[in-house]
């Protein structure tokens, strides 16, 4: 079971946006400081240079080398944390869309406040971007499941386990069963969905994201 362990999980390949990301970040920070004194100052400071281009040019690397080096290496998964859901564009598409909302609803208040003239620019390509490297994205995901031997045959030949497990204690939780057959979270997530999908399972719970779903033999 621990050979399985190593044949299912795959390798977490290191991308570039770990040096693009101070970059990215930097230039969001900039230009939301700059666009919140523009409305302050009614327009009156006001950057004489355009960088809505070169704003998208280093977000459009942040979120697409990684992207493409996950493709090469035949990567079903992503990696977690804040940086990786800044990466994913939520958080960015979120801040961009509500300033430039903030705005006109401010200027239908005030229609003499200057609209900054980048402002709508940036939050379209923002949202262009990172909703396009999304499809990108399970694209990749449903490819490289669909073409990935490695995992059939590693996950699956546990898949009894799991299913006799369930069935001599009844329902349970992924942690739980994670313990007893002694893979990954990310194993366990993959093969679940799997066995739910072939009949073999049934899973109950509230939502799709519920923490406390249980699965259980069919």
């Amino acid at each position: 079971m621990a050979q399985s362990l190593h044949v299912a999980a795959q390798p977490q390949p290191q991308d570039g946006s770990m040096y693009m990301r101070p970059f990215a970040l930097g230039m969001t920070a900039y230009l939301v400081t700059y666009h919140i004194f523009y409305f302050i100052t009614r327009g009156e400071f006001r950057s004489p240079d355009v960088v809505s281009d070169v704003y998208f040019f280093v977000l459009a690397t942040y979120a697409g080398a990684p992207e493409i080096k996950r493709w090469n290496a035949h990567q079903a998964e992503d990696p977690e944390g804040w940086h990786e859901r800044i990466r994913k564009g939520g958080p960015l598409i979120t801040l961009w869309f509500l300033l430039w909302a903030g705005a006109v609803v401010w200027r239908l208040k005030d229609p003499t406040l200057p609209m900054p003239p980048e402002l709508k620019t940036i939050t379209l390509q923002v949202m262009g971007l990172f909703f396009g490297t999304y499809a990108l994205r399970q694209v990749r995901k449903r490819s490289v499941r669909s073409s990935s031997p490695e995992f059939d045959a590693a996950a699956l030949s546990v898949a009894d386990q799991v299913c006799d497990f369930l069935r001599r204690h009844g329902p349970a939780t992924p942690k739980a069963i994670r313990e007893k057959v002694d893979l990954p979270r990310r194993t366990v997530t993959r093969l679940l969905a799997v066995l739910v999908e072939q009949g073999r399972l049934e899973r109950q719970g509230e939502s799709p994201q519920d923490p406390s779903a249980t699965y259980r033999s069919v």
